[in-house]
This record gives structure tokens, sequence and C-alpha cells, in this order.
């Protein structure tokens, strides 16, 4: 059921892009739905966002053809597998490094005999139980995306390690950790391109942010997924660009 994310982000044609959110709205998502949006990563890491509320948020994506994928809080694996039961097209891992962290981590997240994740059917992922446990094991394997986040220094030194985790289906390159980490955005970016190039040569999906006018130039890169806004800096920006036409007006 749901978006069938995964699929798209593998498939050669596609460029998807999509935002991260913090508001804690079920119509901030709807509306990102209906705008057109391929996926939504929810916040979790630096929002106040409670499990009811990231749980309403991923039954209107998927209902609604977007992807809603969570960024867990920290290393909350059983968290993670929750979200994946109750219909998450996946999770990203903040901090997925080095290598045998996240190892652990992916290990979590993937069904035995390859990991450690616990059976749960009967839940939204299979319509409460409606497409039977083989799809359930198949959604689990196959029909979600585990994705560490690769926005340490050392986990570019560990990149083709962590890339070769059995269950790890893409990859987040975070920049904007790499750039306050080395306190030299150039430095970081030397990294972001190593970990990228990685990346494309296993044929793993990798994804960072574009805020800017940066979007061609990242999916020419080698980018397959974009994350190019935030709600709650997409909605501050709106305001003052409203307030400012409106106080020129009325000079």
């Amino acid at each position: 059921m749901g978006s069938y994310f995964r699929e798209k982000l593998h498939d050669p044609a596609s460029r998807l892009v999509g935002m991260f959110v913090k508001f804690p709205t079920l119509e901030t998502t709807e509306i990102l739905a209906s705008a057109g949006c391929d996926f939504i990563i929810i916040d979790m890491e630096h929002a106040p966002l409670s499990t009811d509320v990231v749980y309403g948020m991923i039954t209107v994506a998927e209902r609604s053809g977007m992807a809603a994928l969570v960024r867990l809080r920290g290393h909350d694996t059983a968290t993670a597998n929750m979200f994946m039961d109750a219909g998450a097209s996946g999770v990203l891992v903040p901090h997925c490094s080095p290598y045998k962290v996240a190892r652990q981590l992916i290990g979590d997240m993937v069904f035995p005999p390859k990991g450690r994740r616990g059976a749960g059917g009967g839940g939204r992922a299979t319509q409460w139980g409606i497409d039977g446990p083989d799809e359930y094991r198949r959604g689990g394997d196959r029909g979600v995306v585990r994705v560490p986040m690769i926005e340490d220094p050392e986990a570019v030194d560990d990149i083709d390690h962590i890339l070769a985790v059995e269950g790890v289906d893409a990859a987040f390159i975070g920049q904007g950790d790499l750039t306050q980490t080395l306190g030299n955005r150039q430095q970081a970016q030397s990294l972001v391109d190593t970990a990228l190039a990685a990346c494309v040569a296993r044929g793993v999906p990798a994804a960072t942010t574009a805020y800017g006018d940066d979007v061609a130039a990242r999916f020419q890169q080698g980018f397959k997924w974009l994350a190019i806004a935030n709600d709650t800096g997409t909605f501050t920006r709106a305001v003052q660009e409203r307030l400012a036409l409106a106080r020129a007006a009325s000079e």
C-alpha cells in the first residue's frame, strides 16, 4: 500500500523532490500532498512531534500517494519499526556512523535471518492484515527505505562499509551537519562529493538538501532525491514577503 516510494527511488528516470516537515498538523501534510510533493520527511529530531501526530501525518501522506519518511529522534530503532508497521515509506537515522554503529542500527530494522526486526503483522502496512503475512514480509524487506544519514566525517570515512550494510536502501548526505562540524563549507562539500561518488558507484540513491537555486545542479551531480525546503522556513518567508508588500503599499 501507500506511495511505493522505494520503487520510484530506484527508477533510473526518477528525480524526486520533497520537504522536511516540522509543523504538527495534518493540514500541512495534506497541502504538500495536494501540491505534488513526492515525499515528506517528518522531522522528529528537530521538532517536538508526538507519536500520535506523526502517525496521523503518515496516514494522510501515504493515503494521498505521497511518501512519508520519518527522521528519528536519535537511534530509536524500536520507534522506526513501529512507524514502518504503521505504513511509513521509510526512516532516516541521524548520525548513523561509524560502520559498527550503522550495522547495528540498520540490522535492528531488517527481518531475520539478516537482521533483528520483530514481526508485527496486522497493522496499516498491510491494510490491517488484508494483504496477508507474505506481503508484510515483502513490504518490510523491499517496500521501505532504511536511510543512514551521512552527516559526520567518520561516516564519510566509512561510507563504502556503511552502504554495504544489509538493508541500506538509500542515503541522505547531511551537508549542513558536515559544514557545522568542520567549520568550513568548502571542506564539507569535498566530503559530500566523496560520499555521493560512493553512492553512485554502488547504485544507492542519494539525497541532500537543496534550499536555493541549486536543485538542477544537485540532480546533475548525481543526487536522486532532494529536500528542497522545510515547512517552517517556507511559511516564515511567505509571511515576511507578504508583510513587506503590505508595508510598502501602506506608505
